[in-house]
């Protein structure tokens, strides 16, 4: 083990709280540090670790003098110095959204190896109380105290087929979703720890995980079975009363009663949501956003949030022009060969990869090293393109190039993200579109459909600045499988098409108690090759599940199976804006027969799915 000699700050009622930051993320350290401080009692001790990775020695100074507290103790521990080169390798999925930072919670019981607990804190967290309440907290039989994550436990109380739940699956099956926590609060038994892991197979874990959520999944996985759930309050996330109201219905009322306790006495406010307060302080989070405003506002780093406010009400401003730009306006201006990438970094390569039919004219790239690898068009000769050519922006923060590209007079300008939101989440009304939106509603058989397909239409309009859970409300369990829409029997020939195989035959296996006589599987790159037509001809199928991307060429594939023997169909409506009408009328046409009906089964957009039987 690596001794880095850190001793407790005080021998007496020591509390001892470790965060840990870059320099990326010490304005949010201090505003977090700035409400901590201002609820300690003086028969306490506070002792405050940082975990930093290249906070400059500037931002440091600010971070100590946010301290005027006697009994209160802040030191910074250098990880670079501690580890070496020993973190170069770890993965880091998303570095926009994180850095290697974000790991350093798990060696906290070895940079600690002299304390016997510690509470763990992120940078993104008002505190509204004493910290020392939490500290107090008994976790001896325990690797540590956490807060159940609400969304895992609504997720697996209602078997919600979305990708959380398909991830948590396949990835982290040793864990229950309903013990799933959020690593950003977390008081740890350090010497526990240090008893059943050793530093060094914790360091291996980690260059060896591949985690979706990097850390926060590793600690999950390693503290399964060995975690105590503690009030609700400790890590609470800013839910207005209709979407915690949403949240209430879904979940037992045992579960609901924890939640209340964190609702109704939050002592931390973790601001994991999408809009951020220092970015969005108006709207309906305007009380959560005010609590984060109350010590920010004082500190030396308001200009940053100030400007990080402006920078975000100009790329809301960008996106609400860029949004409305379509796939098809890309691909006239590449039929003209007038079509230039932006970037050629991971997104750029991403772009090209995934758009094989899209003829590029040529990137742009201020990288000089990377004219070896594309056709390269430095920013300083973007007079060789015509001011009226289309470039597609592929970096994901796009406000500032679309700024420097307009100024040079280029106003033919696409985000390679707003695309890719329009196409998978959201829909902007065209009007040869309009015709068969409005005849789709027709085609359902219950009321209580055509009202669900009319509000999915509303809310896929306005996607982007809205909250994941935005479709809570029209959520309903029984994903694929119901009683309501179809009649299953002891002889069906079930042919699943696409993604989540092995969760969804569990799924039917389950539902038909193992009496069926056939299950057949295809992925979607199959059925690119050879038709379902062709694949099942001398298949009488009775049952078919789909879910795929290019659903209905999967459905014209299909047809003549779909026509003469007319089985029960589960259809994913939700992978392209508009299958959720093309799906309906397409089927409607070829099999008048069919009973069609709509439900939803995520909390975001990506599982509406449509059931349809002739026989019912």
């Amino acid at each position: 083990m690596r001794i880095y000699g850190i001793e407790p700050a005080y021998s007496k009622n020591n509390v001892a709280v470790v965060c840990s930051s870059d320099d990326r993320y010490v304005t949010f350290l201090a505003t977090m540090l700035a409400s901590l401080l201002s609820h300690i009692s003086a028969e306490n001790n506070y002792d405050i670790v940082i975990l930093e990775d290249g906070i400059f020695d500037k931002n440091k100074n600010i971070i100590k003098k946010i301290n005027t507290k006697r009994n209160v103790s802040i030191r910074f521990v250098d990880m670079q110095e501690y580890l070496g080169d020993i973190s170069e390798n770890w993965n880091v999925h998303n570095r926009e959204k994180w850095s290697k930072a974000t790991y350093y919670r798990m060696l906290v019981p070895y940079i600690l190896d002299k304390y016997e607990k510690a509470i763990y804190i992120d940078c993104d967290i008002i505190n509204l109380c004493d910290i020392a309440e939490m500290y107090s907290i008994d976790v001896k039989d325990y690797l540590l105290g956490a807060v159940r994550l609400c969304g895992r436990v609504v997720i697996e109380q209602n078997d919600m087929f979305c990708r959380t739940y398909v991830y948590h699956k396949n990835f982290l099956p040793e864990v229950s979703q309903e013990e799933y926590f959020n690593a950003g609060v977390m008081l740890m038994n350090l010497r526990k720890f240090r008893n059943v892991y050793s530093e060094a197979q914790m360091l291996e874990f980690i260059a060896g995980q591949k985690y979706l959520l990097q850390d926060q999944d590793a600690l999950n996985v390693l503290c399964a079975g060995q975690v105590k759930f503690i009030d609700a309050g400790w890590n609470w996330y800013p839910y207005t009363e209709k979407e915690f109201g949403n949240l209430s219905k879904l979940i037992s009322d045992e579960y609901s009663a924890y939640y209340q306790q964190g609702y109704a006495r939050p002592k931390n406010i973790h601001y994991t949501i999408q809009v951020k307060p220092w970015l969005e302080p108006f709207g309906e989070y305007t009380y959560a956003a005010s609590l984060f405003w109350k010590y920010a506002i004082d500190l030396p780093f308001r200009e940053y949030y100030i400007q990080k406010f402006q920078q975000f009400q100009k790329e809301k401003k960008n996106y609400e022009s860029l949004s409305k730009r379509t796939w098809e306006e890309v691909r006239v201006c590449a039929a003209e060969g007038k079509l230039y990438l932006y970037g050629y970094g991971q997104r750029g390569k991403d772009f090209l990869q995934s758009h094989k039919d899209i003829t590029i004219a040529g990137i742009i790239d201020q990288n000089p090293s990377k004219k070896q690898e594309c056709t390269d068009i430095p920013f300083a000769e973007l007079c060789r393109i015509g001011k009226n050519d289309g470039i597609v922006i592929s970096p994901d923060s796009y406000s500032d190039i679309v700024a420097q590209l307009r100024d040079k007079g280029f106003n033919n300008l696409f985000s390679y993200r707003c695309l890719e939101k329009r196409e998978y989440e959201s829909w902007h009304p065209d009007t040869r579109d309009l015709a068969d939106i409005e005849y789709a509603v027709s085609l359902f058989a219950d009321e209580r459909s055509k009202r669900l397909y009319l509000e999915l239409i509303k809310k896929r309009q306005n996607v982007l600045y809205d909250r994941n859970i935005k479709y809570l409300d029209l959520y309903e369990g029984g994903t694929y499988f119901r009683d309501d829409f179809y009649h299953i029997t002891d002889d069906e020939i079930y042919v699943d098409v696409g993604e989540e195989k092995e969760l969804v035959v569990k799924k039917f296996r389950e539902y038909t108690r193992g009496k069926y006589k056939e299950i057949i599987h295809y992925d979607g790159a199959m059925l690119q090759e050879v038709s379902l037509d062709e694949r099942l001809q001398k298949t009488n199928a009775t049952f078919i599940r789909i879910y795929e991307n290019g659903i209905m060429s999967v459905l014209e594939g299909g047809k003549e199976l779909i026509k003469n023997n007319k089985p029960k169909l589960a259809i994913c409506v939700s992978c392209d804006y508009s299958d959720l009408w093309s799906v309906p009328i397409f089927l409607k046409k070829i099999v008048p027969d069919y009973n069609i009906y709509l439900a939803h089964h995520s909390p975001n957009f990506e599982l509406t799915v449509l059931y349809a039987d002739a026989a019912k």
